[in-house]
């Protein structure tokens, strides 16, 4: 086996794992996504959400952490303002030898009130309690 040989069996398409699918947060809050992507060569990582790319901010902060073996954690930091910032986020990982993406659902979580009423936060439609 030559040098050239070696190098295509180290070679991986991006593979994305989820731990979580879905993860539920109050309006309010701060939650953290997280992915983990194996890929060699090292792979053009990053979070979307409804189609667009996600850069740090002061809402977003996107970090990566090296786990060894070719493998990084990509985590999404996301302060939670409005019911705006729920839905569903990807992260997608490609390199030369392809892409893969995995999605993860931020859902309102459920809260009590004083009252001891229960209702949901992130719904689409507005439920007025009186």
């Amino acid at each position: 086996m030559n040098f050239n040989g070696i190098l295509e069996l180290l070679s991986v398409a991006p593979q994305i794992t989820m731990p979580n699918r879905r993860i539920g947060q109050q309006t309010g809050r701060e939650t953290i996504l997280e992915c983990a992507i194996t890929a060699f060569p090292h792979a053009v990582n990053y979070w979307e959400k409804g189609g667009r790319r996600i850069t740090s901010s002061m809402k977003h902060r996107i970090e990566a952490y090296d786990e060894g073996d070719h493998t990084l954690t990509l985590s999404l930091r996301i302060h939670i303002n409005d019911e705006a910032d729920f839905g569903e986020y990807r992260c997608i990982a490609s390199n030369s030898l392809g892409q893969d993406q995995g999605s993860m659902v931020l859902y309102g979580k459920t809260t009590v009130s004083r009252t001891g009423i229960s209702f949901f936060l992130g719904r689409p439609n507005k439920i007025q309690v009186t």
